[in-house]
């Protein structure tokens, strides 16, 4: 569900692109990168972090396969299919969440973890705090 809102960051890349943002993607494995840029992130750099580095920044949590039974999550993965989400890329490395990280100057002026439902800071709610 991150192409999601990767796509909702991408759509709104003219708005960070006004407050001086660069929009970056960071993946903890290569494995379907080309298929994520087609699909969602067509215009800016994707990097990969083999050390899963940024994903422990954020606080190291892994998801619980039983947020996987709640109904807004199985409404997320019906309405994100589109997108070309997949269930075969699960491993170690991409159980732990990810989220939404804005640094200026080695300072952190934004940070949002993706949370139970799998959901990620919104585009305003990251401009907001530019």
């Amino acid at each position: 569900m991150c192409r999601a809102a990767a796509k909702e960051l991408s759509d709104r890349r003219n708005d960070f692109a006004a407050k001086g943002v660069k929009l970056v993607a960071i993946s903890s494995v290569d494995m379907g990168a080309e298929e994520f840029r087609s699909a969602v992130w067509p215009n800016d750099a994707i990097y990969v972090d083999d050390e899963n580095a940024f994903k422990m920044a954020l606080g190291g949590q892994q998801y619980k396969n039983s947020w996987l039974c709640s109904f807004s999550v199985i409404r997320k993965i019906f309405r994100t299919k589109y997108l070309g989400m997949k269930s075969d890329d699960i491993s170690d490395k991409t159980s732990y969440l990810g989220g939404t990280l804005v640094v200026r100057d080695s300072e952190v002026l934004f940070r949002k973890t993706e949370d139970s439902s799998f959901s990620y800071a919104e585009p305003d709610e990251v401009l907001a705090a530019m």
